[in-house]
């Protein structure tokens, strides 16, 4: 890749302009190419194992990119396609020269899947895994590298080109149902969206809707921050306990729920979609003010009944964007096809599904155990070339009497072998600590008490989003916990959760480059 401006002159030699200054002599970029293929050769042949042989199975197609070049058509190399140059105009800025360059490399690519036979295409993806896009191993630093994918989330948007694009082609409409396995990045382009809104706009607000209070956390902790009251993120209960107590109504406390028979709490949360339309109803007439965003996350979470109060109130008045996943439906759609034709029929409204289909979360290997699990089968599913390879999974056995300790090695032994932090750990269960068929409910006194790790420090159960920042090991359960995400996690799974494969599924997508999960064999 050249930049700046390029000419050949008469004598077929090559000139670059430096900025203020003239026309001097440079490389021929041709040559330059041809000297970076036979390097990505010596490269192939050092980390394959069938570099050789891999390597004459390859088409090669020496690309040259001229981002700010002056050639015209008429002055191309011969052989060179369209496709391969980039126009000033084209590539006005870092990003889209890299979103240019993705589509020059994406044109190659798809050329020659058609002409490769099925073993030349194995070994030109080798070739793009191993070699173009490197990826780190258990043995390189993996803490280092988990602060590196931290640090890339808080960049701009636009580091995942492909979703910022999807945003902004889809600015203008006022409804907008994005459908997308986890991991692909659905919350995030939410809010890619309320982060255009808010600010292009200082007038706008913004509200974040969701099932699980973690969440709304965990998204408040990037927004608040930056844009204070005009971002409100909630969960669905909590948006409906603040609309009845800012008109007056008194609703149960989350306490006194927690202490209700079953058939009560029922009735308490199926009643909830009714008393927030009805506290709606009079805040409009005092005068309440409507957000002009509003976004629906993880909306396979929400009933039917919730679905329709939330489009009710706001369809005629916000701008409103919705996401989902099939694979973790695991609250609105009951079995019996009346359920499930009721909840497909309150998505309808949002309109026709957008599909997100890159895996930008998990890393190779998690994602490899989640088809050899039979937990991912979406064909189209594609994979983000710079994601981690990250670890391998893990798999260890335990009675429940030793599920303790088995828990404790493993957490001593990814932070001492692996170098990975207590903070970037999190350990996940089907069953709630209070309940006393789980295997830890004695070991934290039904929750209510933290597990030491032997001076390494310790395993805390947690009902509110844990601070990533510290040295402990967060313990929630997976219902709590969806949504979100971790570097590394840890799962305490029984047949039980196995069987429920969707459950299963949520808790190992939660994880971004490797996981253990603890099988507890039947007592």
């Amino acid at each position: 890749m050249k930049g700046g401006q390029l000419r050949i002159e008469d004598d077929k030699t090559w000139r670059s302009k430096e900025p203020n200054a003239g026309w001097v002599p440079c490389g021929d970029p041709l040559s330059q190419a041809d000297e970076a293929l036979r390097a990505l050769e010596r490269r192939a042949f050092d980390a394959l194992k069938d570099g050789g042989r891999a390597w004459q199975h390859l088409w090669r197609v020496p690309t040259v990119a001229l981002p700010f070049s002056t050639l015209s058509n008429d002055s191309w190399p011969s052989g060179w396609s369209p496709a391969m140059v980039a126009s000033q105009a084209e590539c006005a800025d870092v990003a889209a020269f890299s979103r240019w360059l993705n589509g020059a490399f994406d044109y190659i690519g798809k050329g020659l899947k058609k002409m490769l036979s099925i073993d030349s295409a194995h070994a030109a993806r080798a070739i793009e895994e191993r070699v173009i896009h490197p990826r780190f191993r258990a043995d390189l630093h993996v803490q280092e590298q988990i602060n590196r994918l931290e640090a890339r989330d808080g960049k701009a948007a636009s580091h995942y080109p492909h979703i910022y694009d999807f945003v902004r082609s889809r600015l203008r409409r006022r409804s907008v149902r994005v459908e997308g396995a986890a991991g692909t990045g659905k919350t995030y382009a939410g809010l890619v969206r309320a982060y255009e809104l808010l600010r292009r706009d200082p007038q706008a607000t913004c509200l974040f809707v969701c099932h699980n209070r973690m969440l709304a956390q965990y998204v408040s902790r990037s927004f608040v921050s930056s844009f204070g009251h005009r971002f409100t993120a909630m969960s669905f209960e909590s948006l409906a306990r603040d609309q009845a107590k800012r008109v007056g109504i008194d609703l149960p406390s989350p306490e006194e729920v927690n202490k209700m028979g079953r058939a009560e709490q029922t009735a308490f949360y199926d009643g909830l979609p009714s008393v927030f339309l009805a506290a709606v109803g009079i805040d409009r007439q005092r005068g309440g003010v409507e957000p002009s965003l509003v976004i629906v996350d993880e909306a396979q979470d929400l009933s039917v009944e919730k679905l329709d109060a939330i489009w009710s109130t706001w369809s005629g008045h916000a701008a409103i964007w919705c996401t989902y996943d099939r694979a973790q439906t695991i609250f609105p759609i009951k079995d019996g096809k009346d359920s499930k034709d009721g909840w497909e029929a309150a998505m309808a409204r949002f309109g026709d599904p957008d599909v997100l289909g890159t895996m930008c979360r998990c890393s190779i290997r998690v994602v490899d155990y989640l088809r050899k699990q039979k937990l991912l089968d979406d064909p189209d599913l594609e994979f983000d070339p710079g994601a981690p390879e990250g670890l391998e999974v893990r798999e260890l056995e335990a009675d429940p009497s030793t599920v303790e300790q088995v828990l404790k090695d493993e957490i001593i032994h990814l932070r001492n072998a692996e170098g990975i932090e207590l903070g970037s750990m999190i350990v996940q269960s089907a069953k709630r600590l209070d309940n006393v068929d789980h295997p830890l409910h004695a070991a934290t006194a039904g929750g209510t008490q933290p597990i030491s790790l032997g001076g390494q420090g310790q395993l805390v159960p947690c009902t509110e989003l844990p601070d990533d920042s510290g040295g402990d090991v967060p313990l929630v359960t997976l219902h709590m916990f969806k949504g979100c995400e971790r570097p590394y996690v840890i799962i305490i799974s029984g047949k039980w959760l196995e069987d429920r494969r969707d459950f299963f599924y949520v808790a190992l997508t939660r994880a971004r480059i490797g996981a253990t999960v603890i099988r507890v064999r039947d007592g």
